[in-house]
């Protein structure tokens, strides 16, 4: 995780965001939100993820992006429901989607491909007028490829899997990860997806680039 000074910090932030937008605007919306009527079987051309989010401390949001395995060069970032990331309230709770559900797991229908936890990020209110954003990055962000790191996962057509939860603390900086699962509560959750076999559903959990 990477630790840089404010001034820096500033720059690379509209820099980011430039680059953000960039690639948006190139790679196209490469996830969306999976409503409760929606079908998925063996035939659809995209993969289907569920995600989990836990969150503590301070509200703050998650940036997803695919990637070139064998060059490690980030190609894209997921843009959920018009959001550049999964954006989380306080006490963990997601903020409402497209289908106005409010949940800590996000259900996506995702072009196949590899993808990684770019960064997490949350604000920090200083002063009444002033606040400061903390981003922690898990990819090099100068080369902007993953590192040996970075939590990444993968999408495969016709595909539905879980891929766990991650556990973020927002109130440390750099923030502190934790992945996991709980499998029945994704499980219960998945119930209100008719059209979703959950028996169909693959434990497939965030890893490692390295491994």
């Amino acid at each position: 995780m990477q630790f840089i000074s404010s001034k820096v910090a500033a720059f690379r932030a509209v820099s980011h965001l430039c680059m953000l937008a960039a690639l948006l605007t190139l790679a196209g919306c490469a996830a969306g939100t999976f409503g409760s009527s929606s079908s998925f079987d063996a035939a659809d051309p995209k993969g289907l993820v569920i995600l989990g989010v836990i969150e503590q401390g301070t509200p703050g949001g998650l940036v997803l992006g695919r990637f070139d395995a064998a060059t490690r060069k980030i190609t894209g970032v997921t843009n959920f429901g018009g959001n550049m990331g999964l954006h989380v309230g306080s006490g963990g709770a997601m903020l409402p989607d497209a289908f106005g559900r409010a949940s800590r797991f996000y259900v996506l229908r995702m072009t196949p491909g590899d993808y990684a936890l770019i960064q997490v990020s949350s604000a920090v209110q200083r002063t009444l007028a002033s606040t400061n954003v903390q981003v922690t990055r898990l990819v090099d962000f100068d080369a902007w490829a993953v590192r040996d790191t970075t939590p990444v996962f993968s999408v495969r057509a016709g595909e539905a899997a879980y891929v766990g939860d991650l556990q973020v603390n927002y109130g440390m900086f750099p923030a502190q990860i934790v992945t996991g699962a709980d499998i029945p509560a994704m499980q219960a959750f998945m119930v209100g997806f008719p059209n979703v076999r959950i028996a169909d559903v693959k434990m497939q959990p965030l890893r490692n680039f390295q491994n």
